[in-house]
């Protein structure tokens, strides 16, 4: 017989975990306790002796006692020797308590009787209410959060709420889960994404914050700054996303870039004009003398040096061009992001700054055997540009051979980290946490505006670099610059394009795929017939077209395109000798594809593709 501690000790136990204890013996008046612990008591408001004395199914609630007696009942017919029943209570002052009571049948000294064990399940039914609760809050808050909010598993978005689906351009979360992740993101950005997912998912890396552009549901771009962590969907590896349209705030930084990109052309095209005006107004003056001494030549002399004259003239009028417009440095940065050199990136800052350095400071440059980097050379040059700048600014005036700014690029771990520091007089640790602040500058007034090294930073996060500063007073200041160098997989952005010439004039057609050729592969037709036939069965990702030509024209091509392709139509750029029947007048003010105006260069017809294809 066992011991009779070990049954005190699991009713102790039993008691211990808020769990009612009683043995009756059954019969067909509904049996009689033997026993009841002091749990089960108090659960039914009755002492242990008042429970007692009363019969097993007196406690149950008059509304259920019909359907539980029937089925106690109906188990000891079958000969079930234990069960579990969900039933209410009737505690002594009528409260009820909704309970679970499992049994099981012993034998007592020969007698069949039954245990209970009796778990009171208020306190799980409040728990479990508020634990709905609890999650309905929940999903309200992520439903209509004011960023976006996504989980991505098997490369497609499982949830998202209202938010992450209007940024996405869809009228319902089940349409834009059923959407494939590299449609709602351009290539670049899909690989990169994709390269993200794979790294959280198997290695647990922990990445920032980063901007990608989507492709919304209408096909418009938007800029969307995403935040990714590692979760679980459905008992499987998924990642969590968090993403806020930031297009208008990237505007607004291209137009600080802007702003302070123009800024910094003031001190700029000061140094440009005192290096590049002073010897060009000589060749001017020089170029006027000899057209008086031209005079004096004989006849047979005088026709050929005039030619001479005249191309020497046209190439110093290009060259007085160059330096008026700037157009290269000035014009809004929004080139593709591709390799570039640093070696180009610094020759270009150091002819810039000459005037600059040759007065202030001894600058030396060394971009290393290093790799190209992935980014954007306009951008870069405007960071570096700013950097050297800052610090021959930084420096006192005296003898420039004791003074020193040097730009160094070396390869550290798998990144190009360039370092450009002075040994002027430093900063202060306050200051130096200071300096990318917006509109923080140590400057006078009417000097800087504050935003050249807050943009700096913008840019290189945005290239998906790091850029710090490190500064002492009495000591120096050297800014650090970390790039991602040009992986496998961004070699498509030197990719050749396949571009369709559509032009009637065979010299004309003949010049043109000579200039696109070193790039693009070019495919050349001679008129709007044939461009449509070869529209349909090729591919091509630019026509360049001639505006007015016999038979079907430019006008008449492009709306044709238009109906049936309409991606492509966007992809158009016009050519024109400036001589334009009214249709085609009418139809240039009405479109924004890119024209260039014969006679054109190979840079502006470059410029124009480049257009479309970015």
């Amino acid at each position: 017989m066992p011991d009779p501690r070990i049954a005190e000790a699991v009713i102790h136990a039993a008691d211990l975990a808020g769990i009612g204890v009683t043995a009756f013996i059954p019969n067909t008046d509904g049996g009689s306790s033997v026993f009841v612990s002091e749990r089960a008591a108090a659960i039914m408001g009755y002492s242990v002796e008042e429970l007692r004395d009363l019969p097993p199914l007196a406690t149950v609630a008059p509304e259920r006692s019909e359907q539980t007696a029937s089925l106690l009942s109906d188990w000891l017919e079958r000969g079930l020797r234990s069960g579990v029943v969900e039933t209410v209570l009737a505690k002594k002052n009528g409260e009820r308590v909704p309970v679970e009571v499992a049994f099981t049948s012993i034998d007592l000294d020969g007698q069949a009787a039954a245990v209970t064990f009796i778990f009171e399940l208020s306190q799980r039914r409040r728990a479990e209410a508020d634990l709905r609760r609890s999650e309905a809050r929940f999903r309200e808050l992520v439903e209509h959060a004011p960023d976006g909010v996504g989980i991505i598993q098997d490369g497609r978005f499982v949830y998202a709420n209202a938010r992450a689906t209007a940024i996405l351009g869809f009228e319902s979360a089940e349409a834009l889960c059923a959407q494939p992740l590299d449609q709602l993101f351009e290539a670049g950005d899909f690989a990169l994404m994709g390269a993200r997912i794979r790294a959280m998912l198997t290695e647990g890396v922990h990445f920032a914050p980063y901007v990608y552009t989507c492709i919304r549901g209408d096909g418009a771009r938007v800029r969307v700054e995403i935040t990714s962590i590692q979760t679980e969907h459905q008992g499987r590896p998924a990642v969590l996303g968090f993403a806020r349209d930031v297009t208008e705030r990237t505007k607004m930084e291209a137009q600080l870039a802007q702003a302070d990109r123009l800024v910094a052309l003031g001190t700029l095209a000061a140094g440009v004009a005192h290096e590049i005006n002073n010897p060009l107004t000589f060749f001017y003056l020089r170029l006027d003398a000899l057209e008086r001494w031209l005079s004096r030549l004989p006849e047979e002399l005088r026709a050929e040096a005039a030619t001479q004259l005249v191309e020497l003239r046209g190439g110093a009028d290009r060259v007085t061009r160059i330096v008026r417009d700037l157009r290269t440095f000035s014009r809004s940065a929004d080139q593709p992001r591709g390799p570039v050199k640093l070696g180009d990136v610094f020759a270009f800052v150091e002819r810039i700054t000459a005037s600059e350095h040759r007065h202030r400071a001894t600058l030396t440059i060394d971009a290393g055997d290093t790799p190209p980097v992935l980014g954007e050379q306009g951008r870069l040059e405007q960071v570096f540009l700013n950097l050297v700048l800052n610090a021959l600014q930084a420096m006192p005036n005296g003898d420039p051979s004791k003074n020193h700014v040097k730009v160094l690029a070396r390869l550290v771990d798998g990144r190009v980290v360039v370092d450009v520091a002075d040994n002027g007089p430093g900063m202060a640790p306050d200051i130096a946490a200071r300096v990318f602040d917006p509109f923080f500058t140590t400057k006078p007034v009417g000097v800087g505006t504050g935003l050249g090294l807050s943009i700096c930073h913008g840019i290189i996060n945005q290239l998906g670099g790091e850029i710090a500063v490190e500064s002492a007073p009495g000591v120096g200041t050297t800014f650090r610059v970390s790039l991602p160098v040009l992986g496998p997989g961004d070699v498509r952005e030197e990719q050749r394009r396949n571009v369709l010439v559509v032009e009637d004039d065979e010299l004309v057609a003949r010049m043109v795929a000579k200039m696109l050729s070193e790039r693009h592969d070019v495919v050349v037709v001679p008129d709007g017939t044939t461009a449509e036939r070869a529209l349909q069965s090729g591919s091509f990702d630019v026509v360049l077209c001639d505006l007015v030509m016999p038979g079907m024209s430019g006008v008449d091509l492009y709306e044709r395109v238009l109906a049936t392709k309409p991606e492509l139509a966007r992809r158009f750029v016009f050519m024109t000798g400036g001589v334009l029947t009214e249709r085609a007048a009418d139809f240039l003010e009405t479109v924004s594809s890119p024209r260039v105006l014969k006679p054109f260069s190979a840079e502006t017809l470059h410029t124009a593709l480049g257009d479309v294809l970015r």
